[in-house]
């Protein structure tokens, strides 16, 4: 008596990967067009430069900080300023010993607005304003 495979079973890995395969490339390019990166190095521990972030963001306009992951360092944040819409996600790593480099990603809700002026940048800039750098 001999075994035969259903067709269905041997189609579902494939189309799941293809899937997750698209959705990678859909997202890198999402964050191509519609996000903006930038490092910073700044001196002192990483403790003093989240409660600082933190800070600055909480008195900057239109910036308001959704959640702060204290075990990794990291801030997610939320600008909100018509037409332009984003998410920042701060990540901060300590750099020698005395130092802390600062990664900063902004990521753009697109529309019009977006698609011509490239507002991540402005969003990247107002917060390095707000840090006082």
């Amino acid at each position: 008596m001999s075994t035969t495979g259903y067709p269905e079973r041997l189609v579902k890995p494939r189309y799941t990967s293809a899937l997750l395969a698209i959705w990678a490339f859909a997202n890198s390019l999402y964050s191509q067009l519609f996000g903006a990166a930038t490092t910073l190095v700044v001196d002192g521990a990483k403790d003093e430069w989240l409660q600082h972030c933190c800070d600055a963001l909480n008195a900057a306009n239109h910036f308001s900080v959704e959640r702060v992951f204290e075990d990794s360092y990291q801030i997610k944040a939320k600008y909100r300023m018509p037409p332009v819409w984003a998410t920042l996600t701060i990540a901060l790593v300590p750099e020698g010993r005395t130092a802390t480099r600062i990664h900063a990603r902004a990521t753009v809700l697109p529309n019009a607005f977006t698609l011509v002026f490239a507002p991540g940048r402005r969003v990247l800039a107002r917060f390095t304003r707000a840090l006082g750098r």
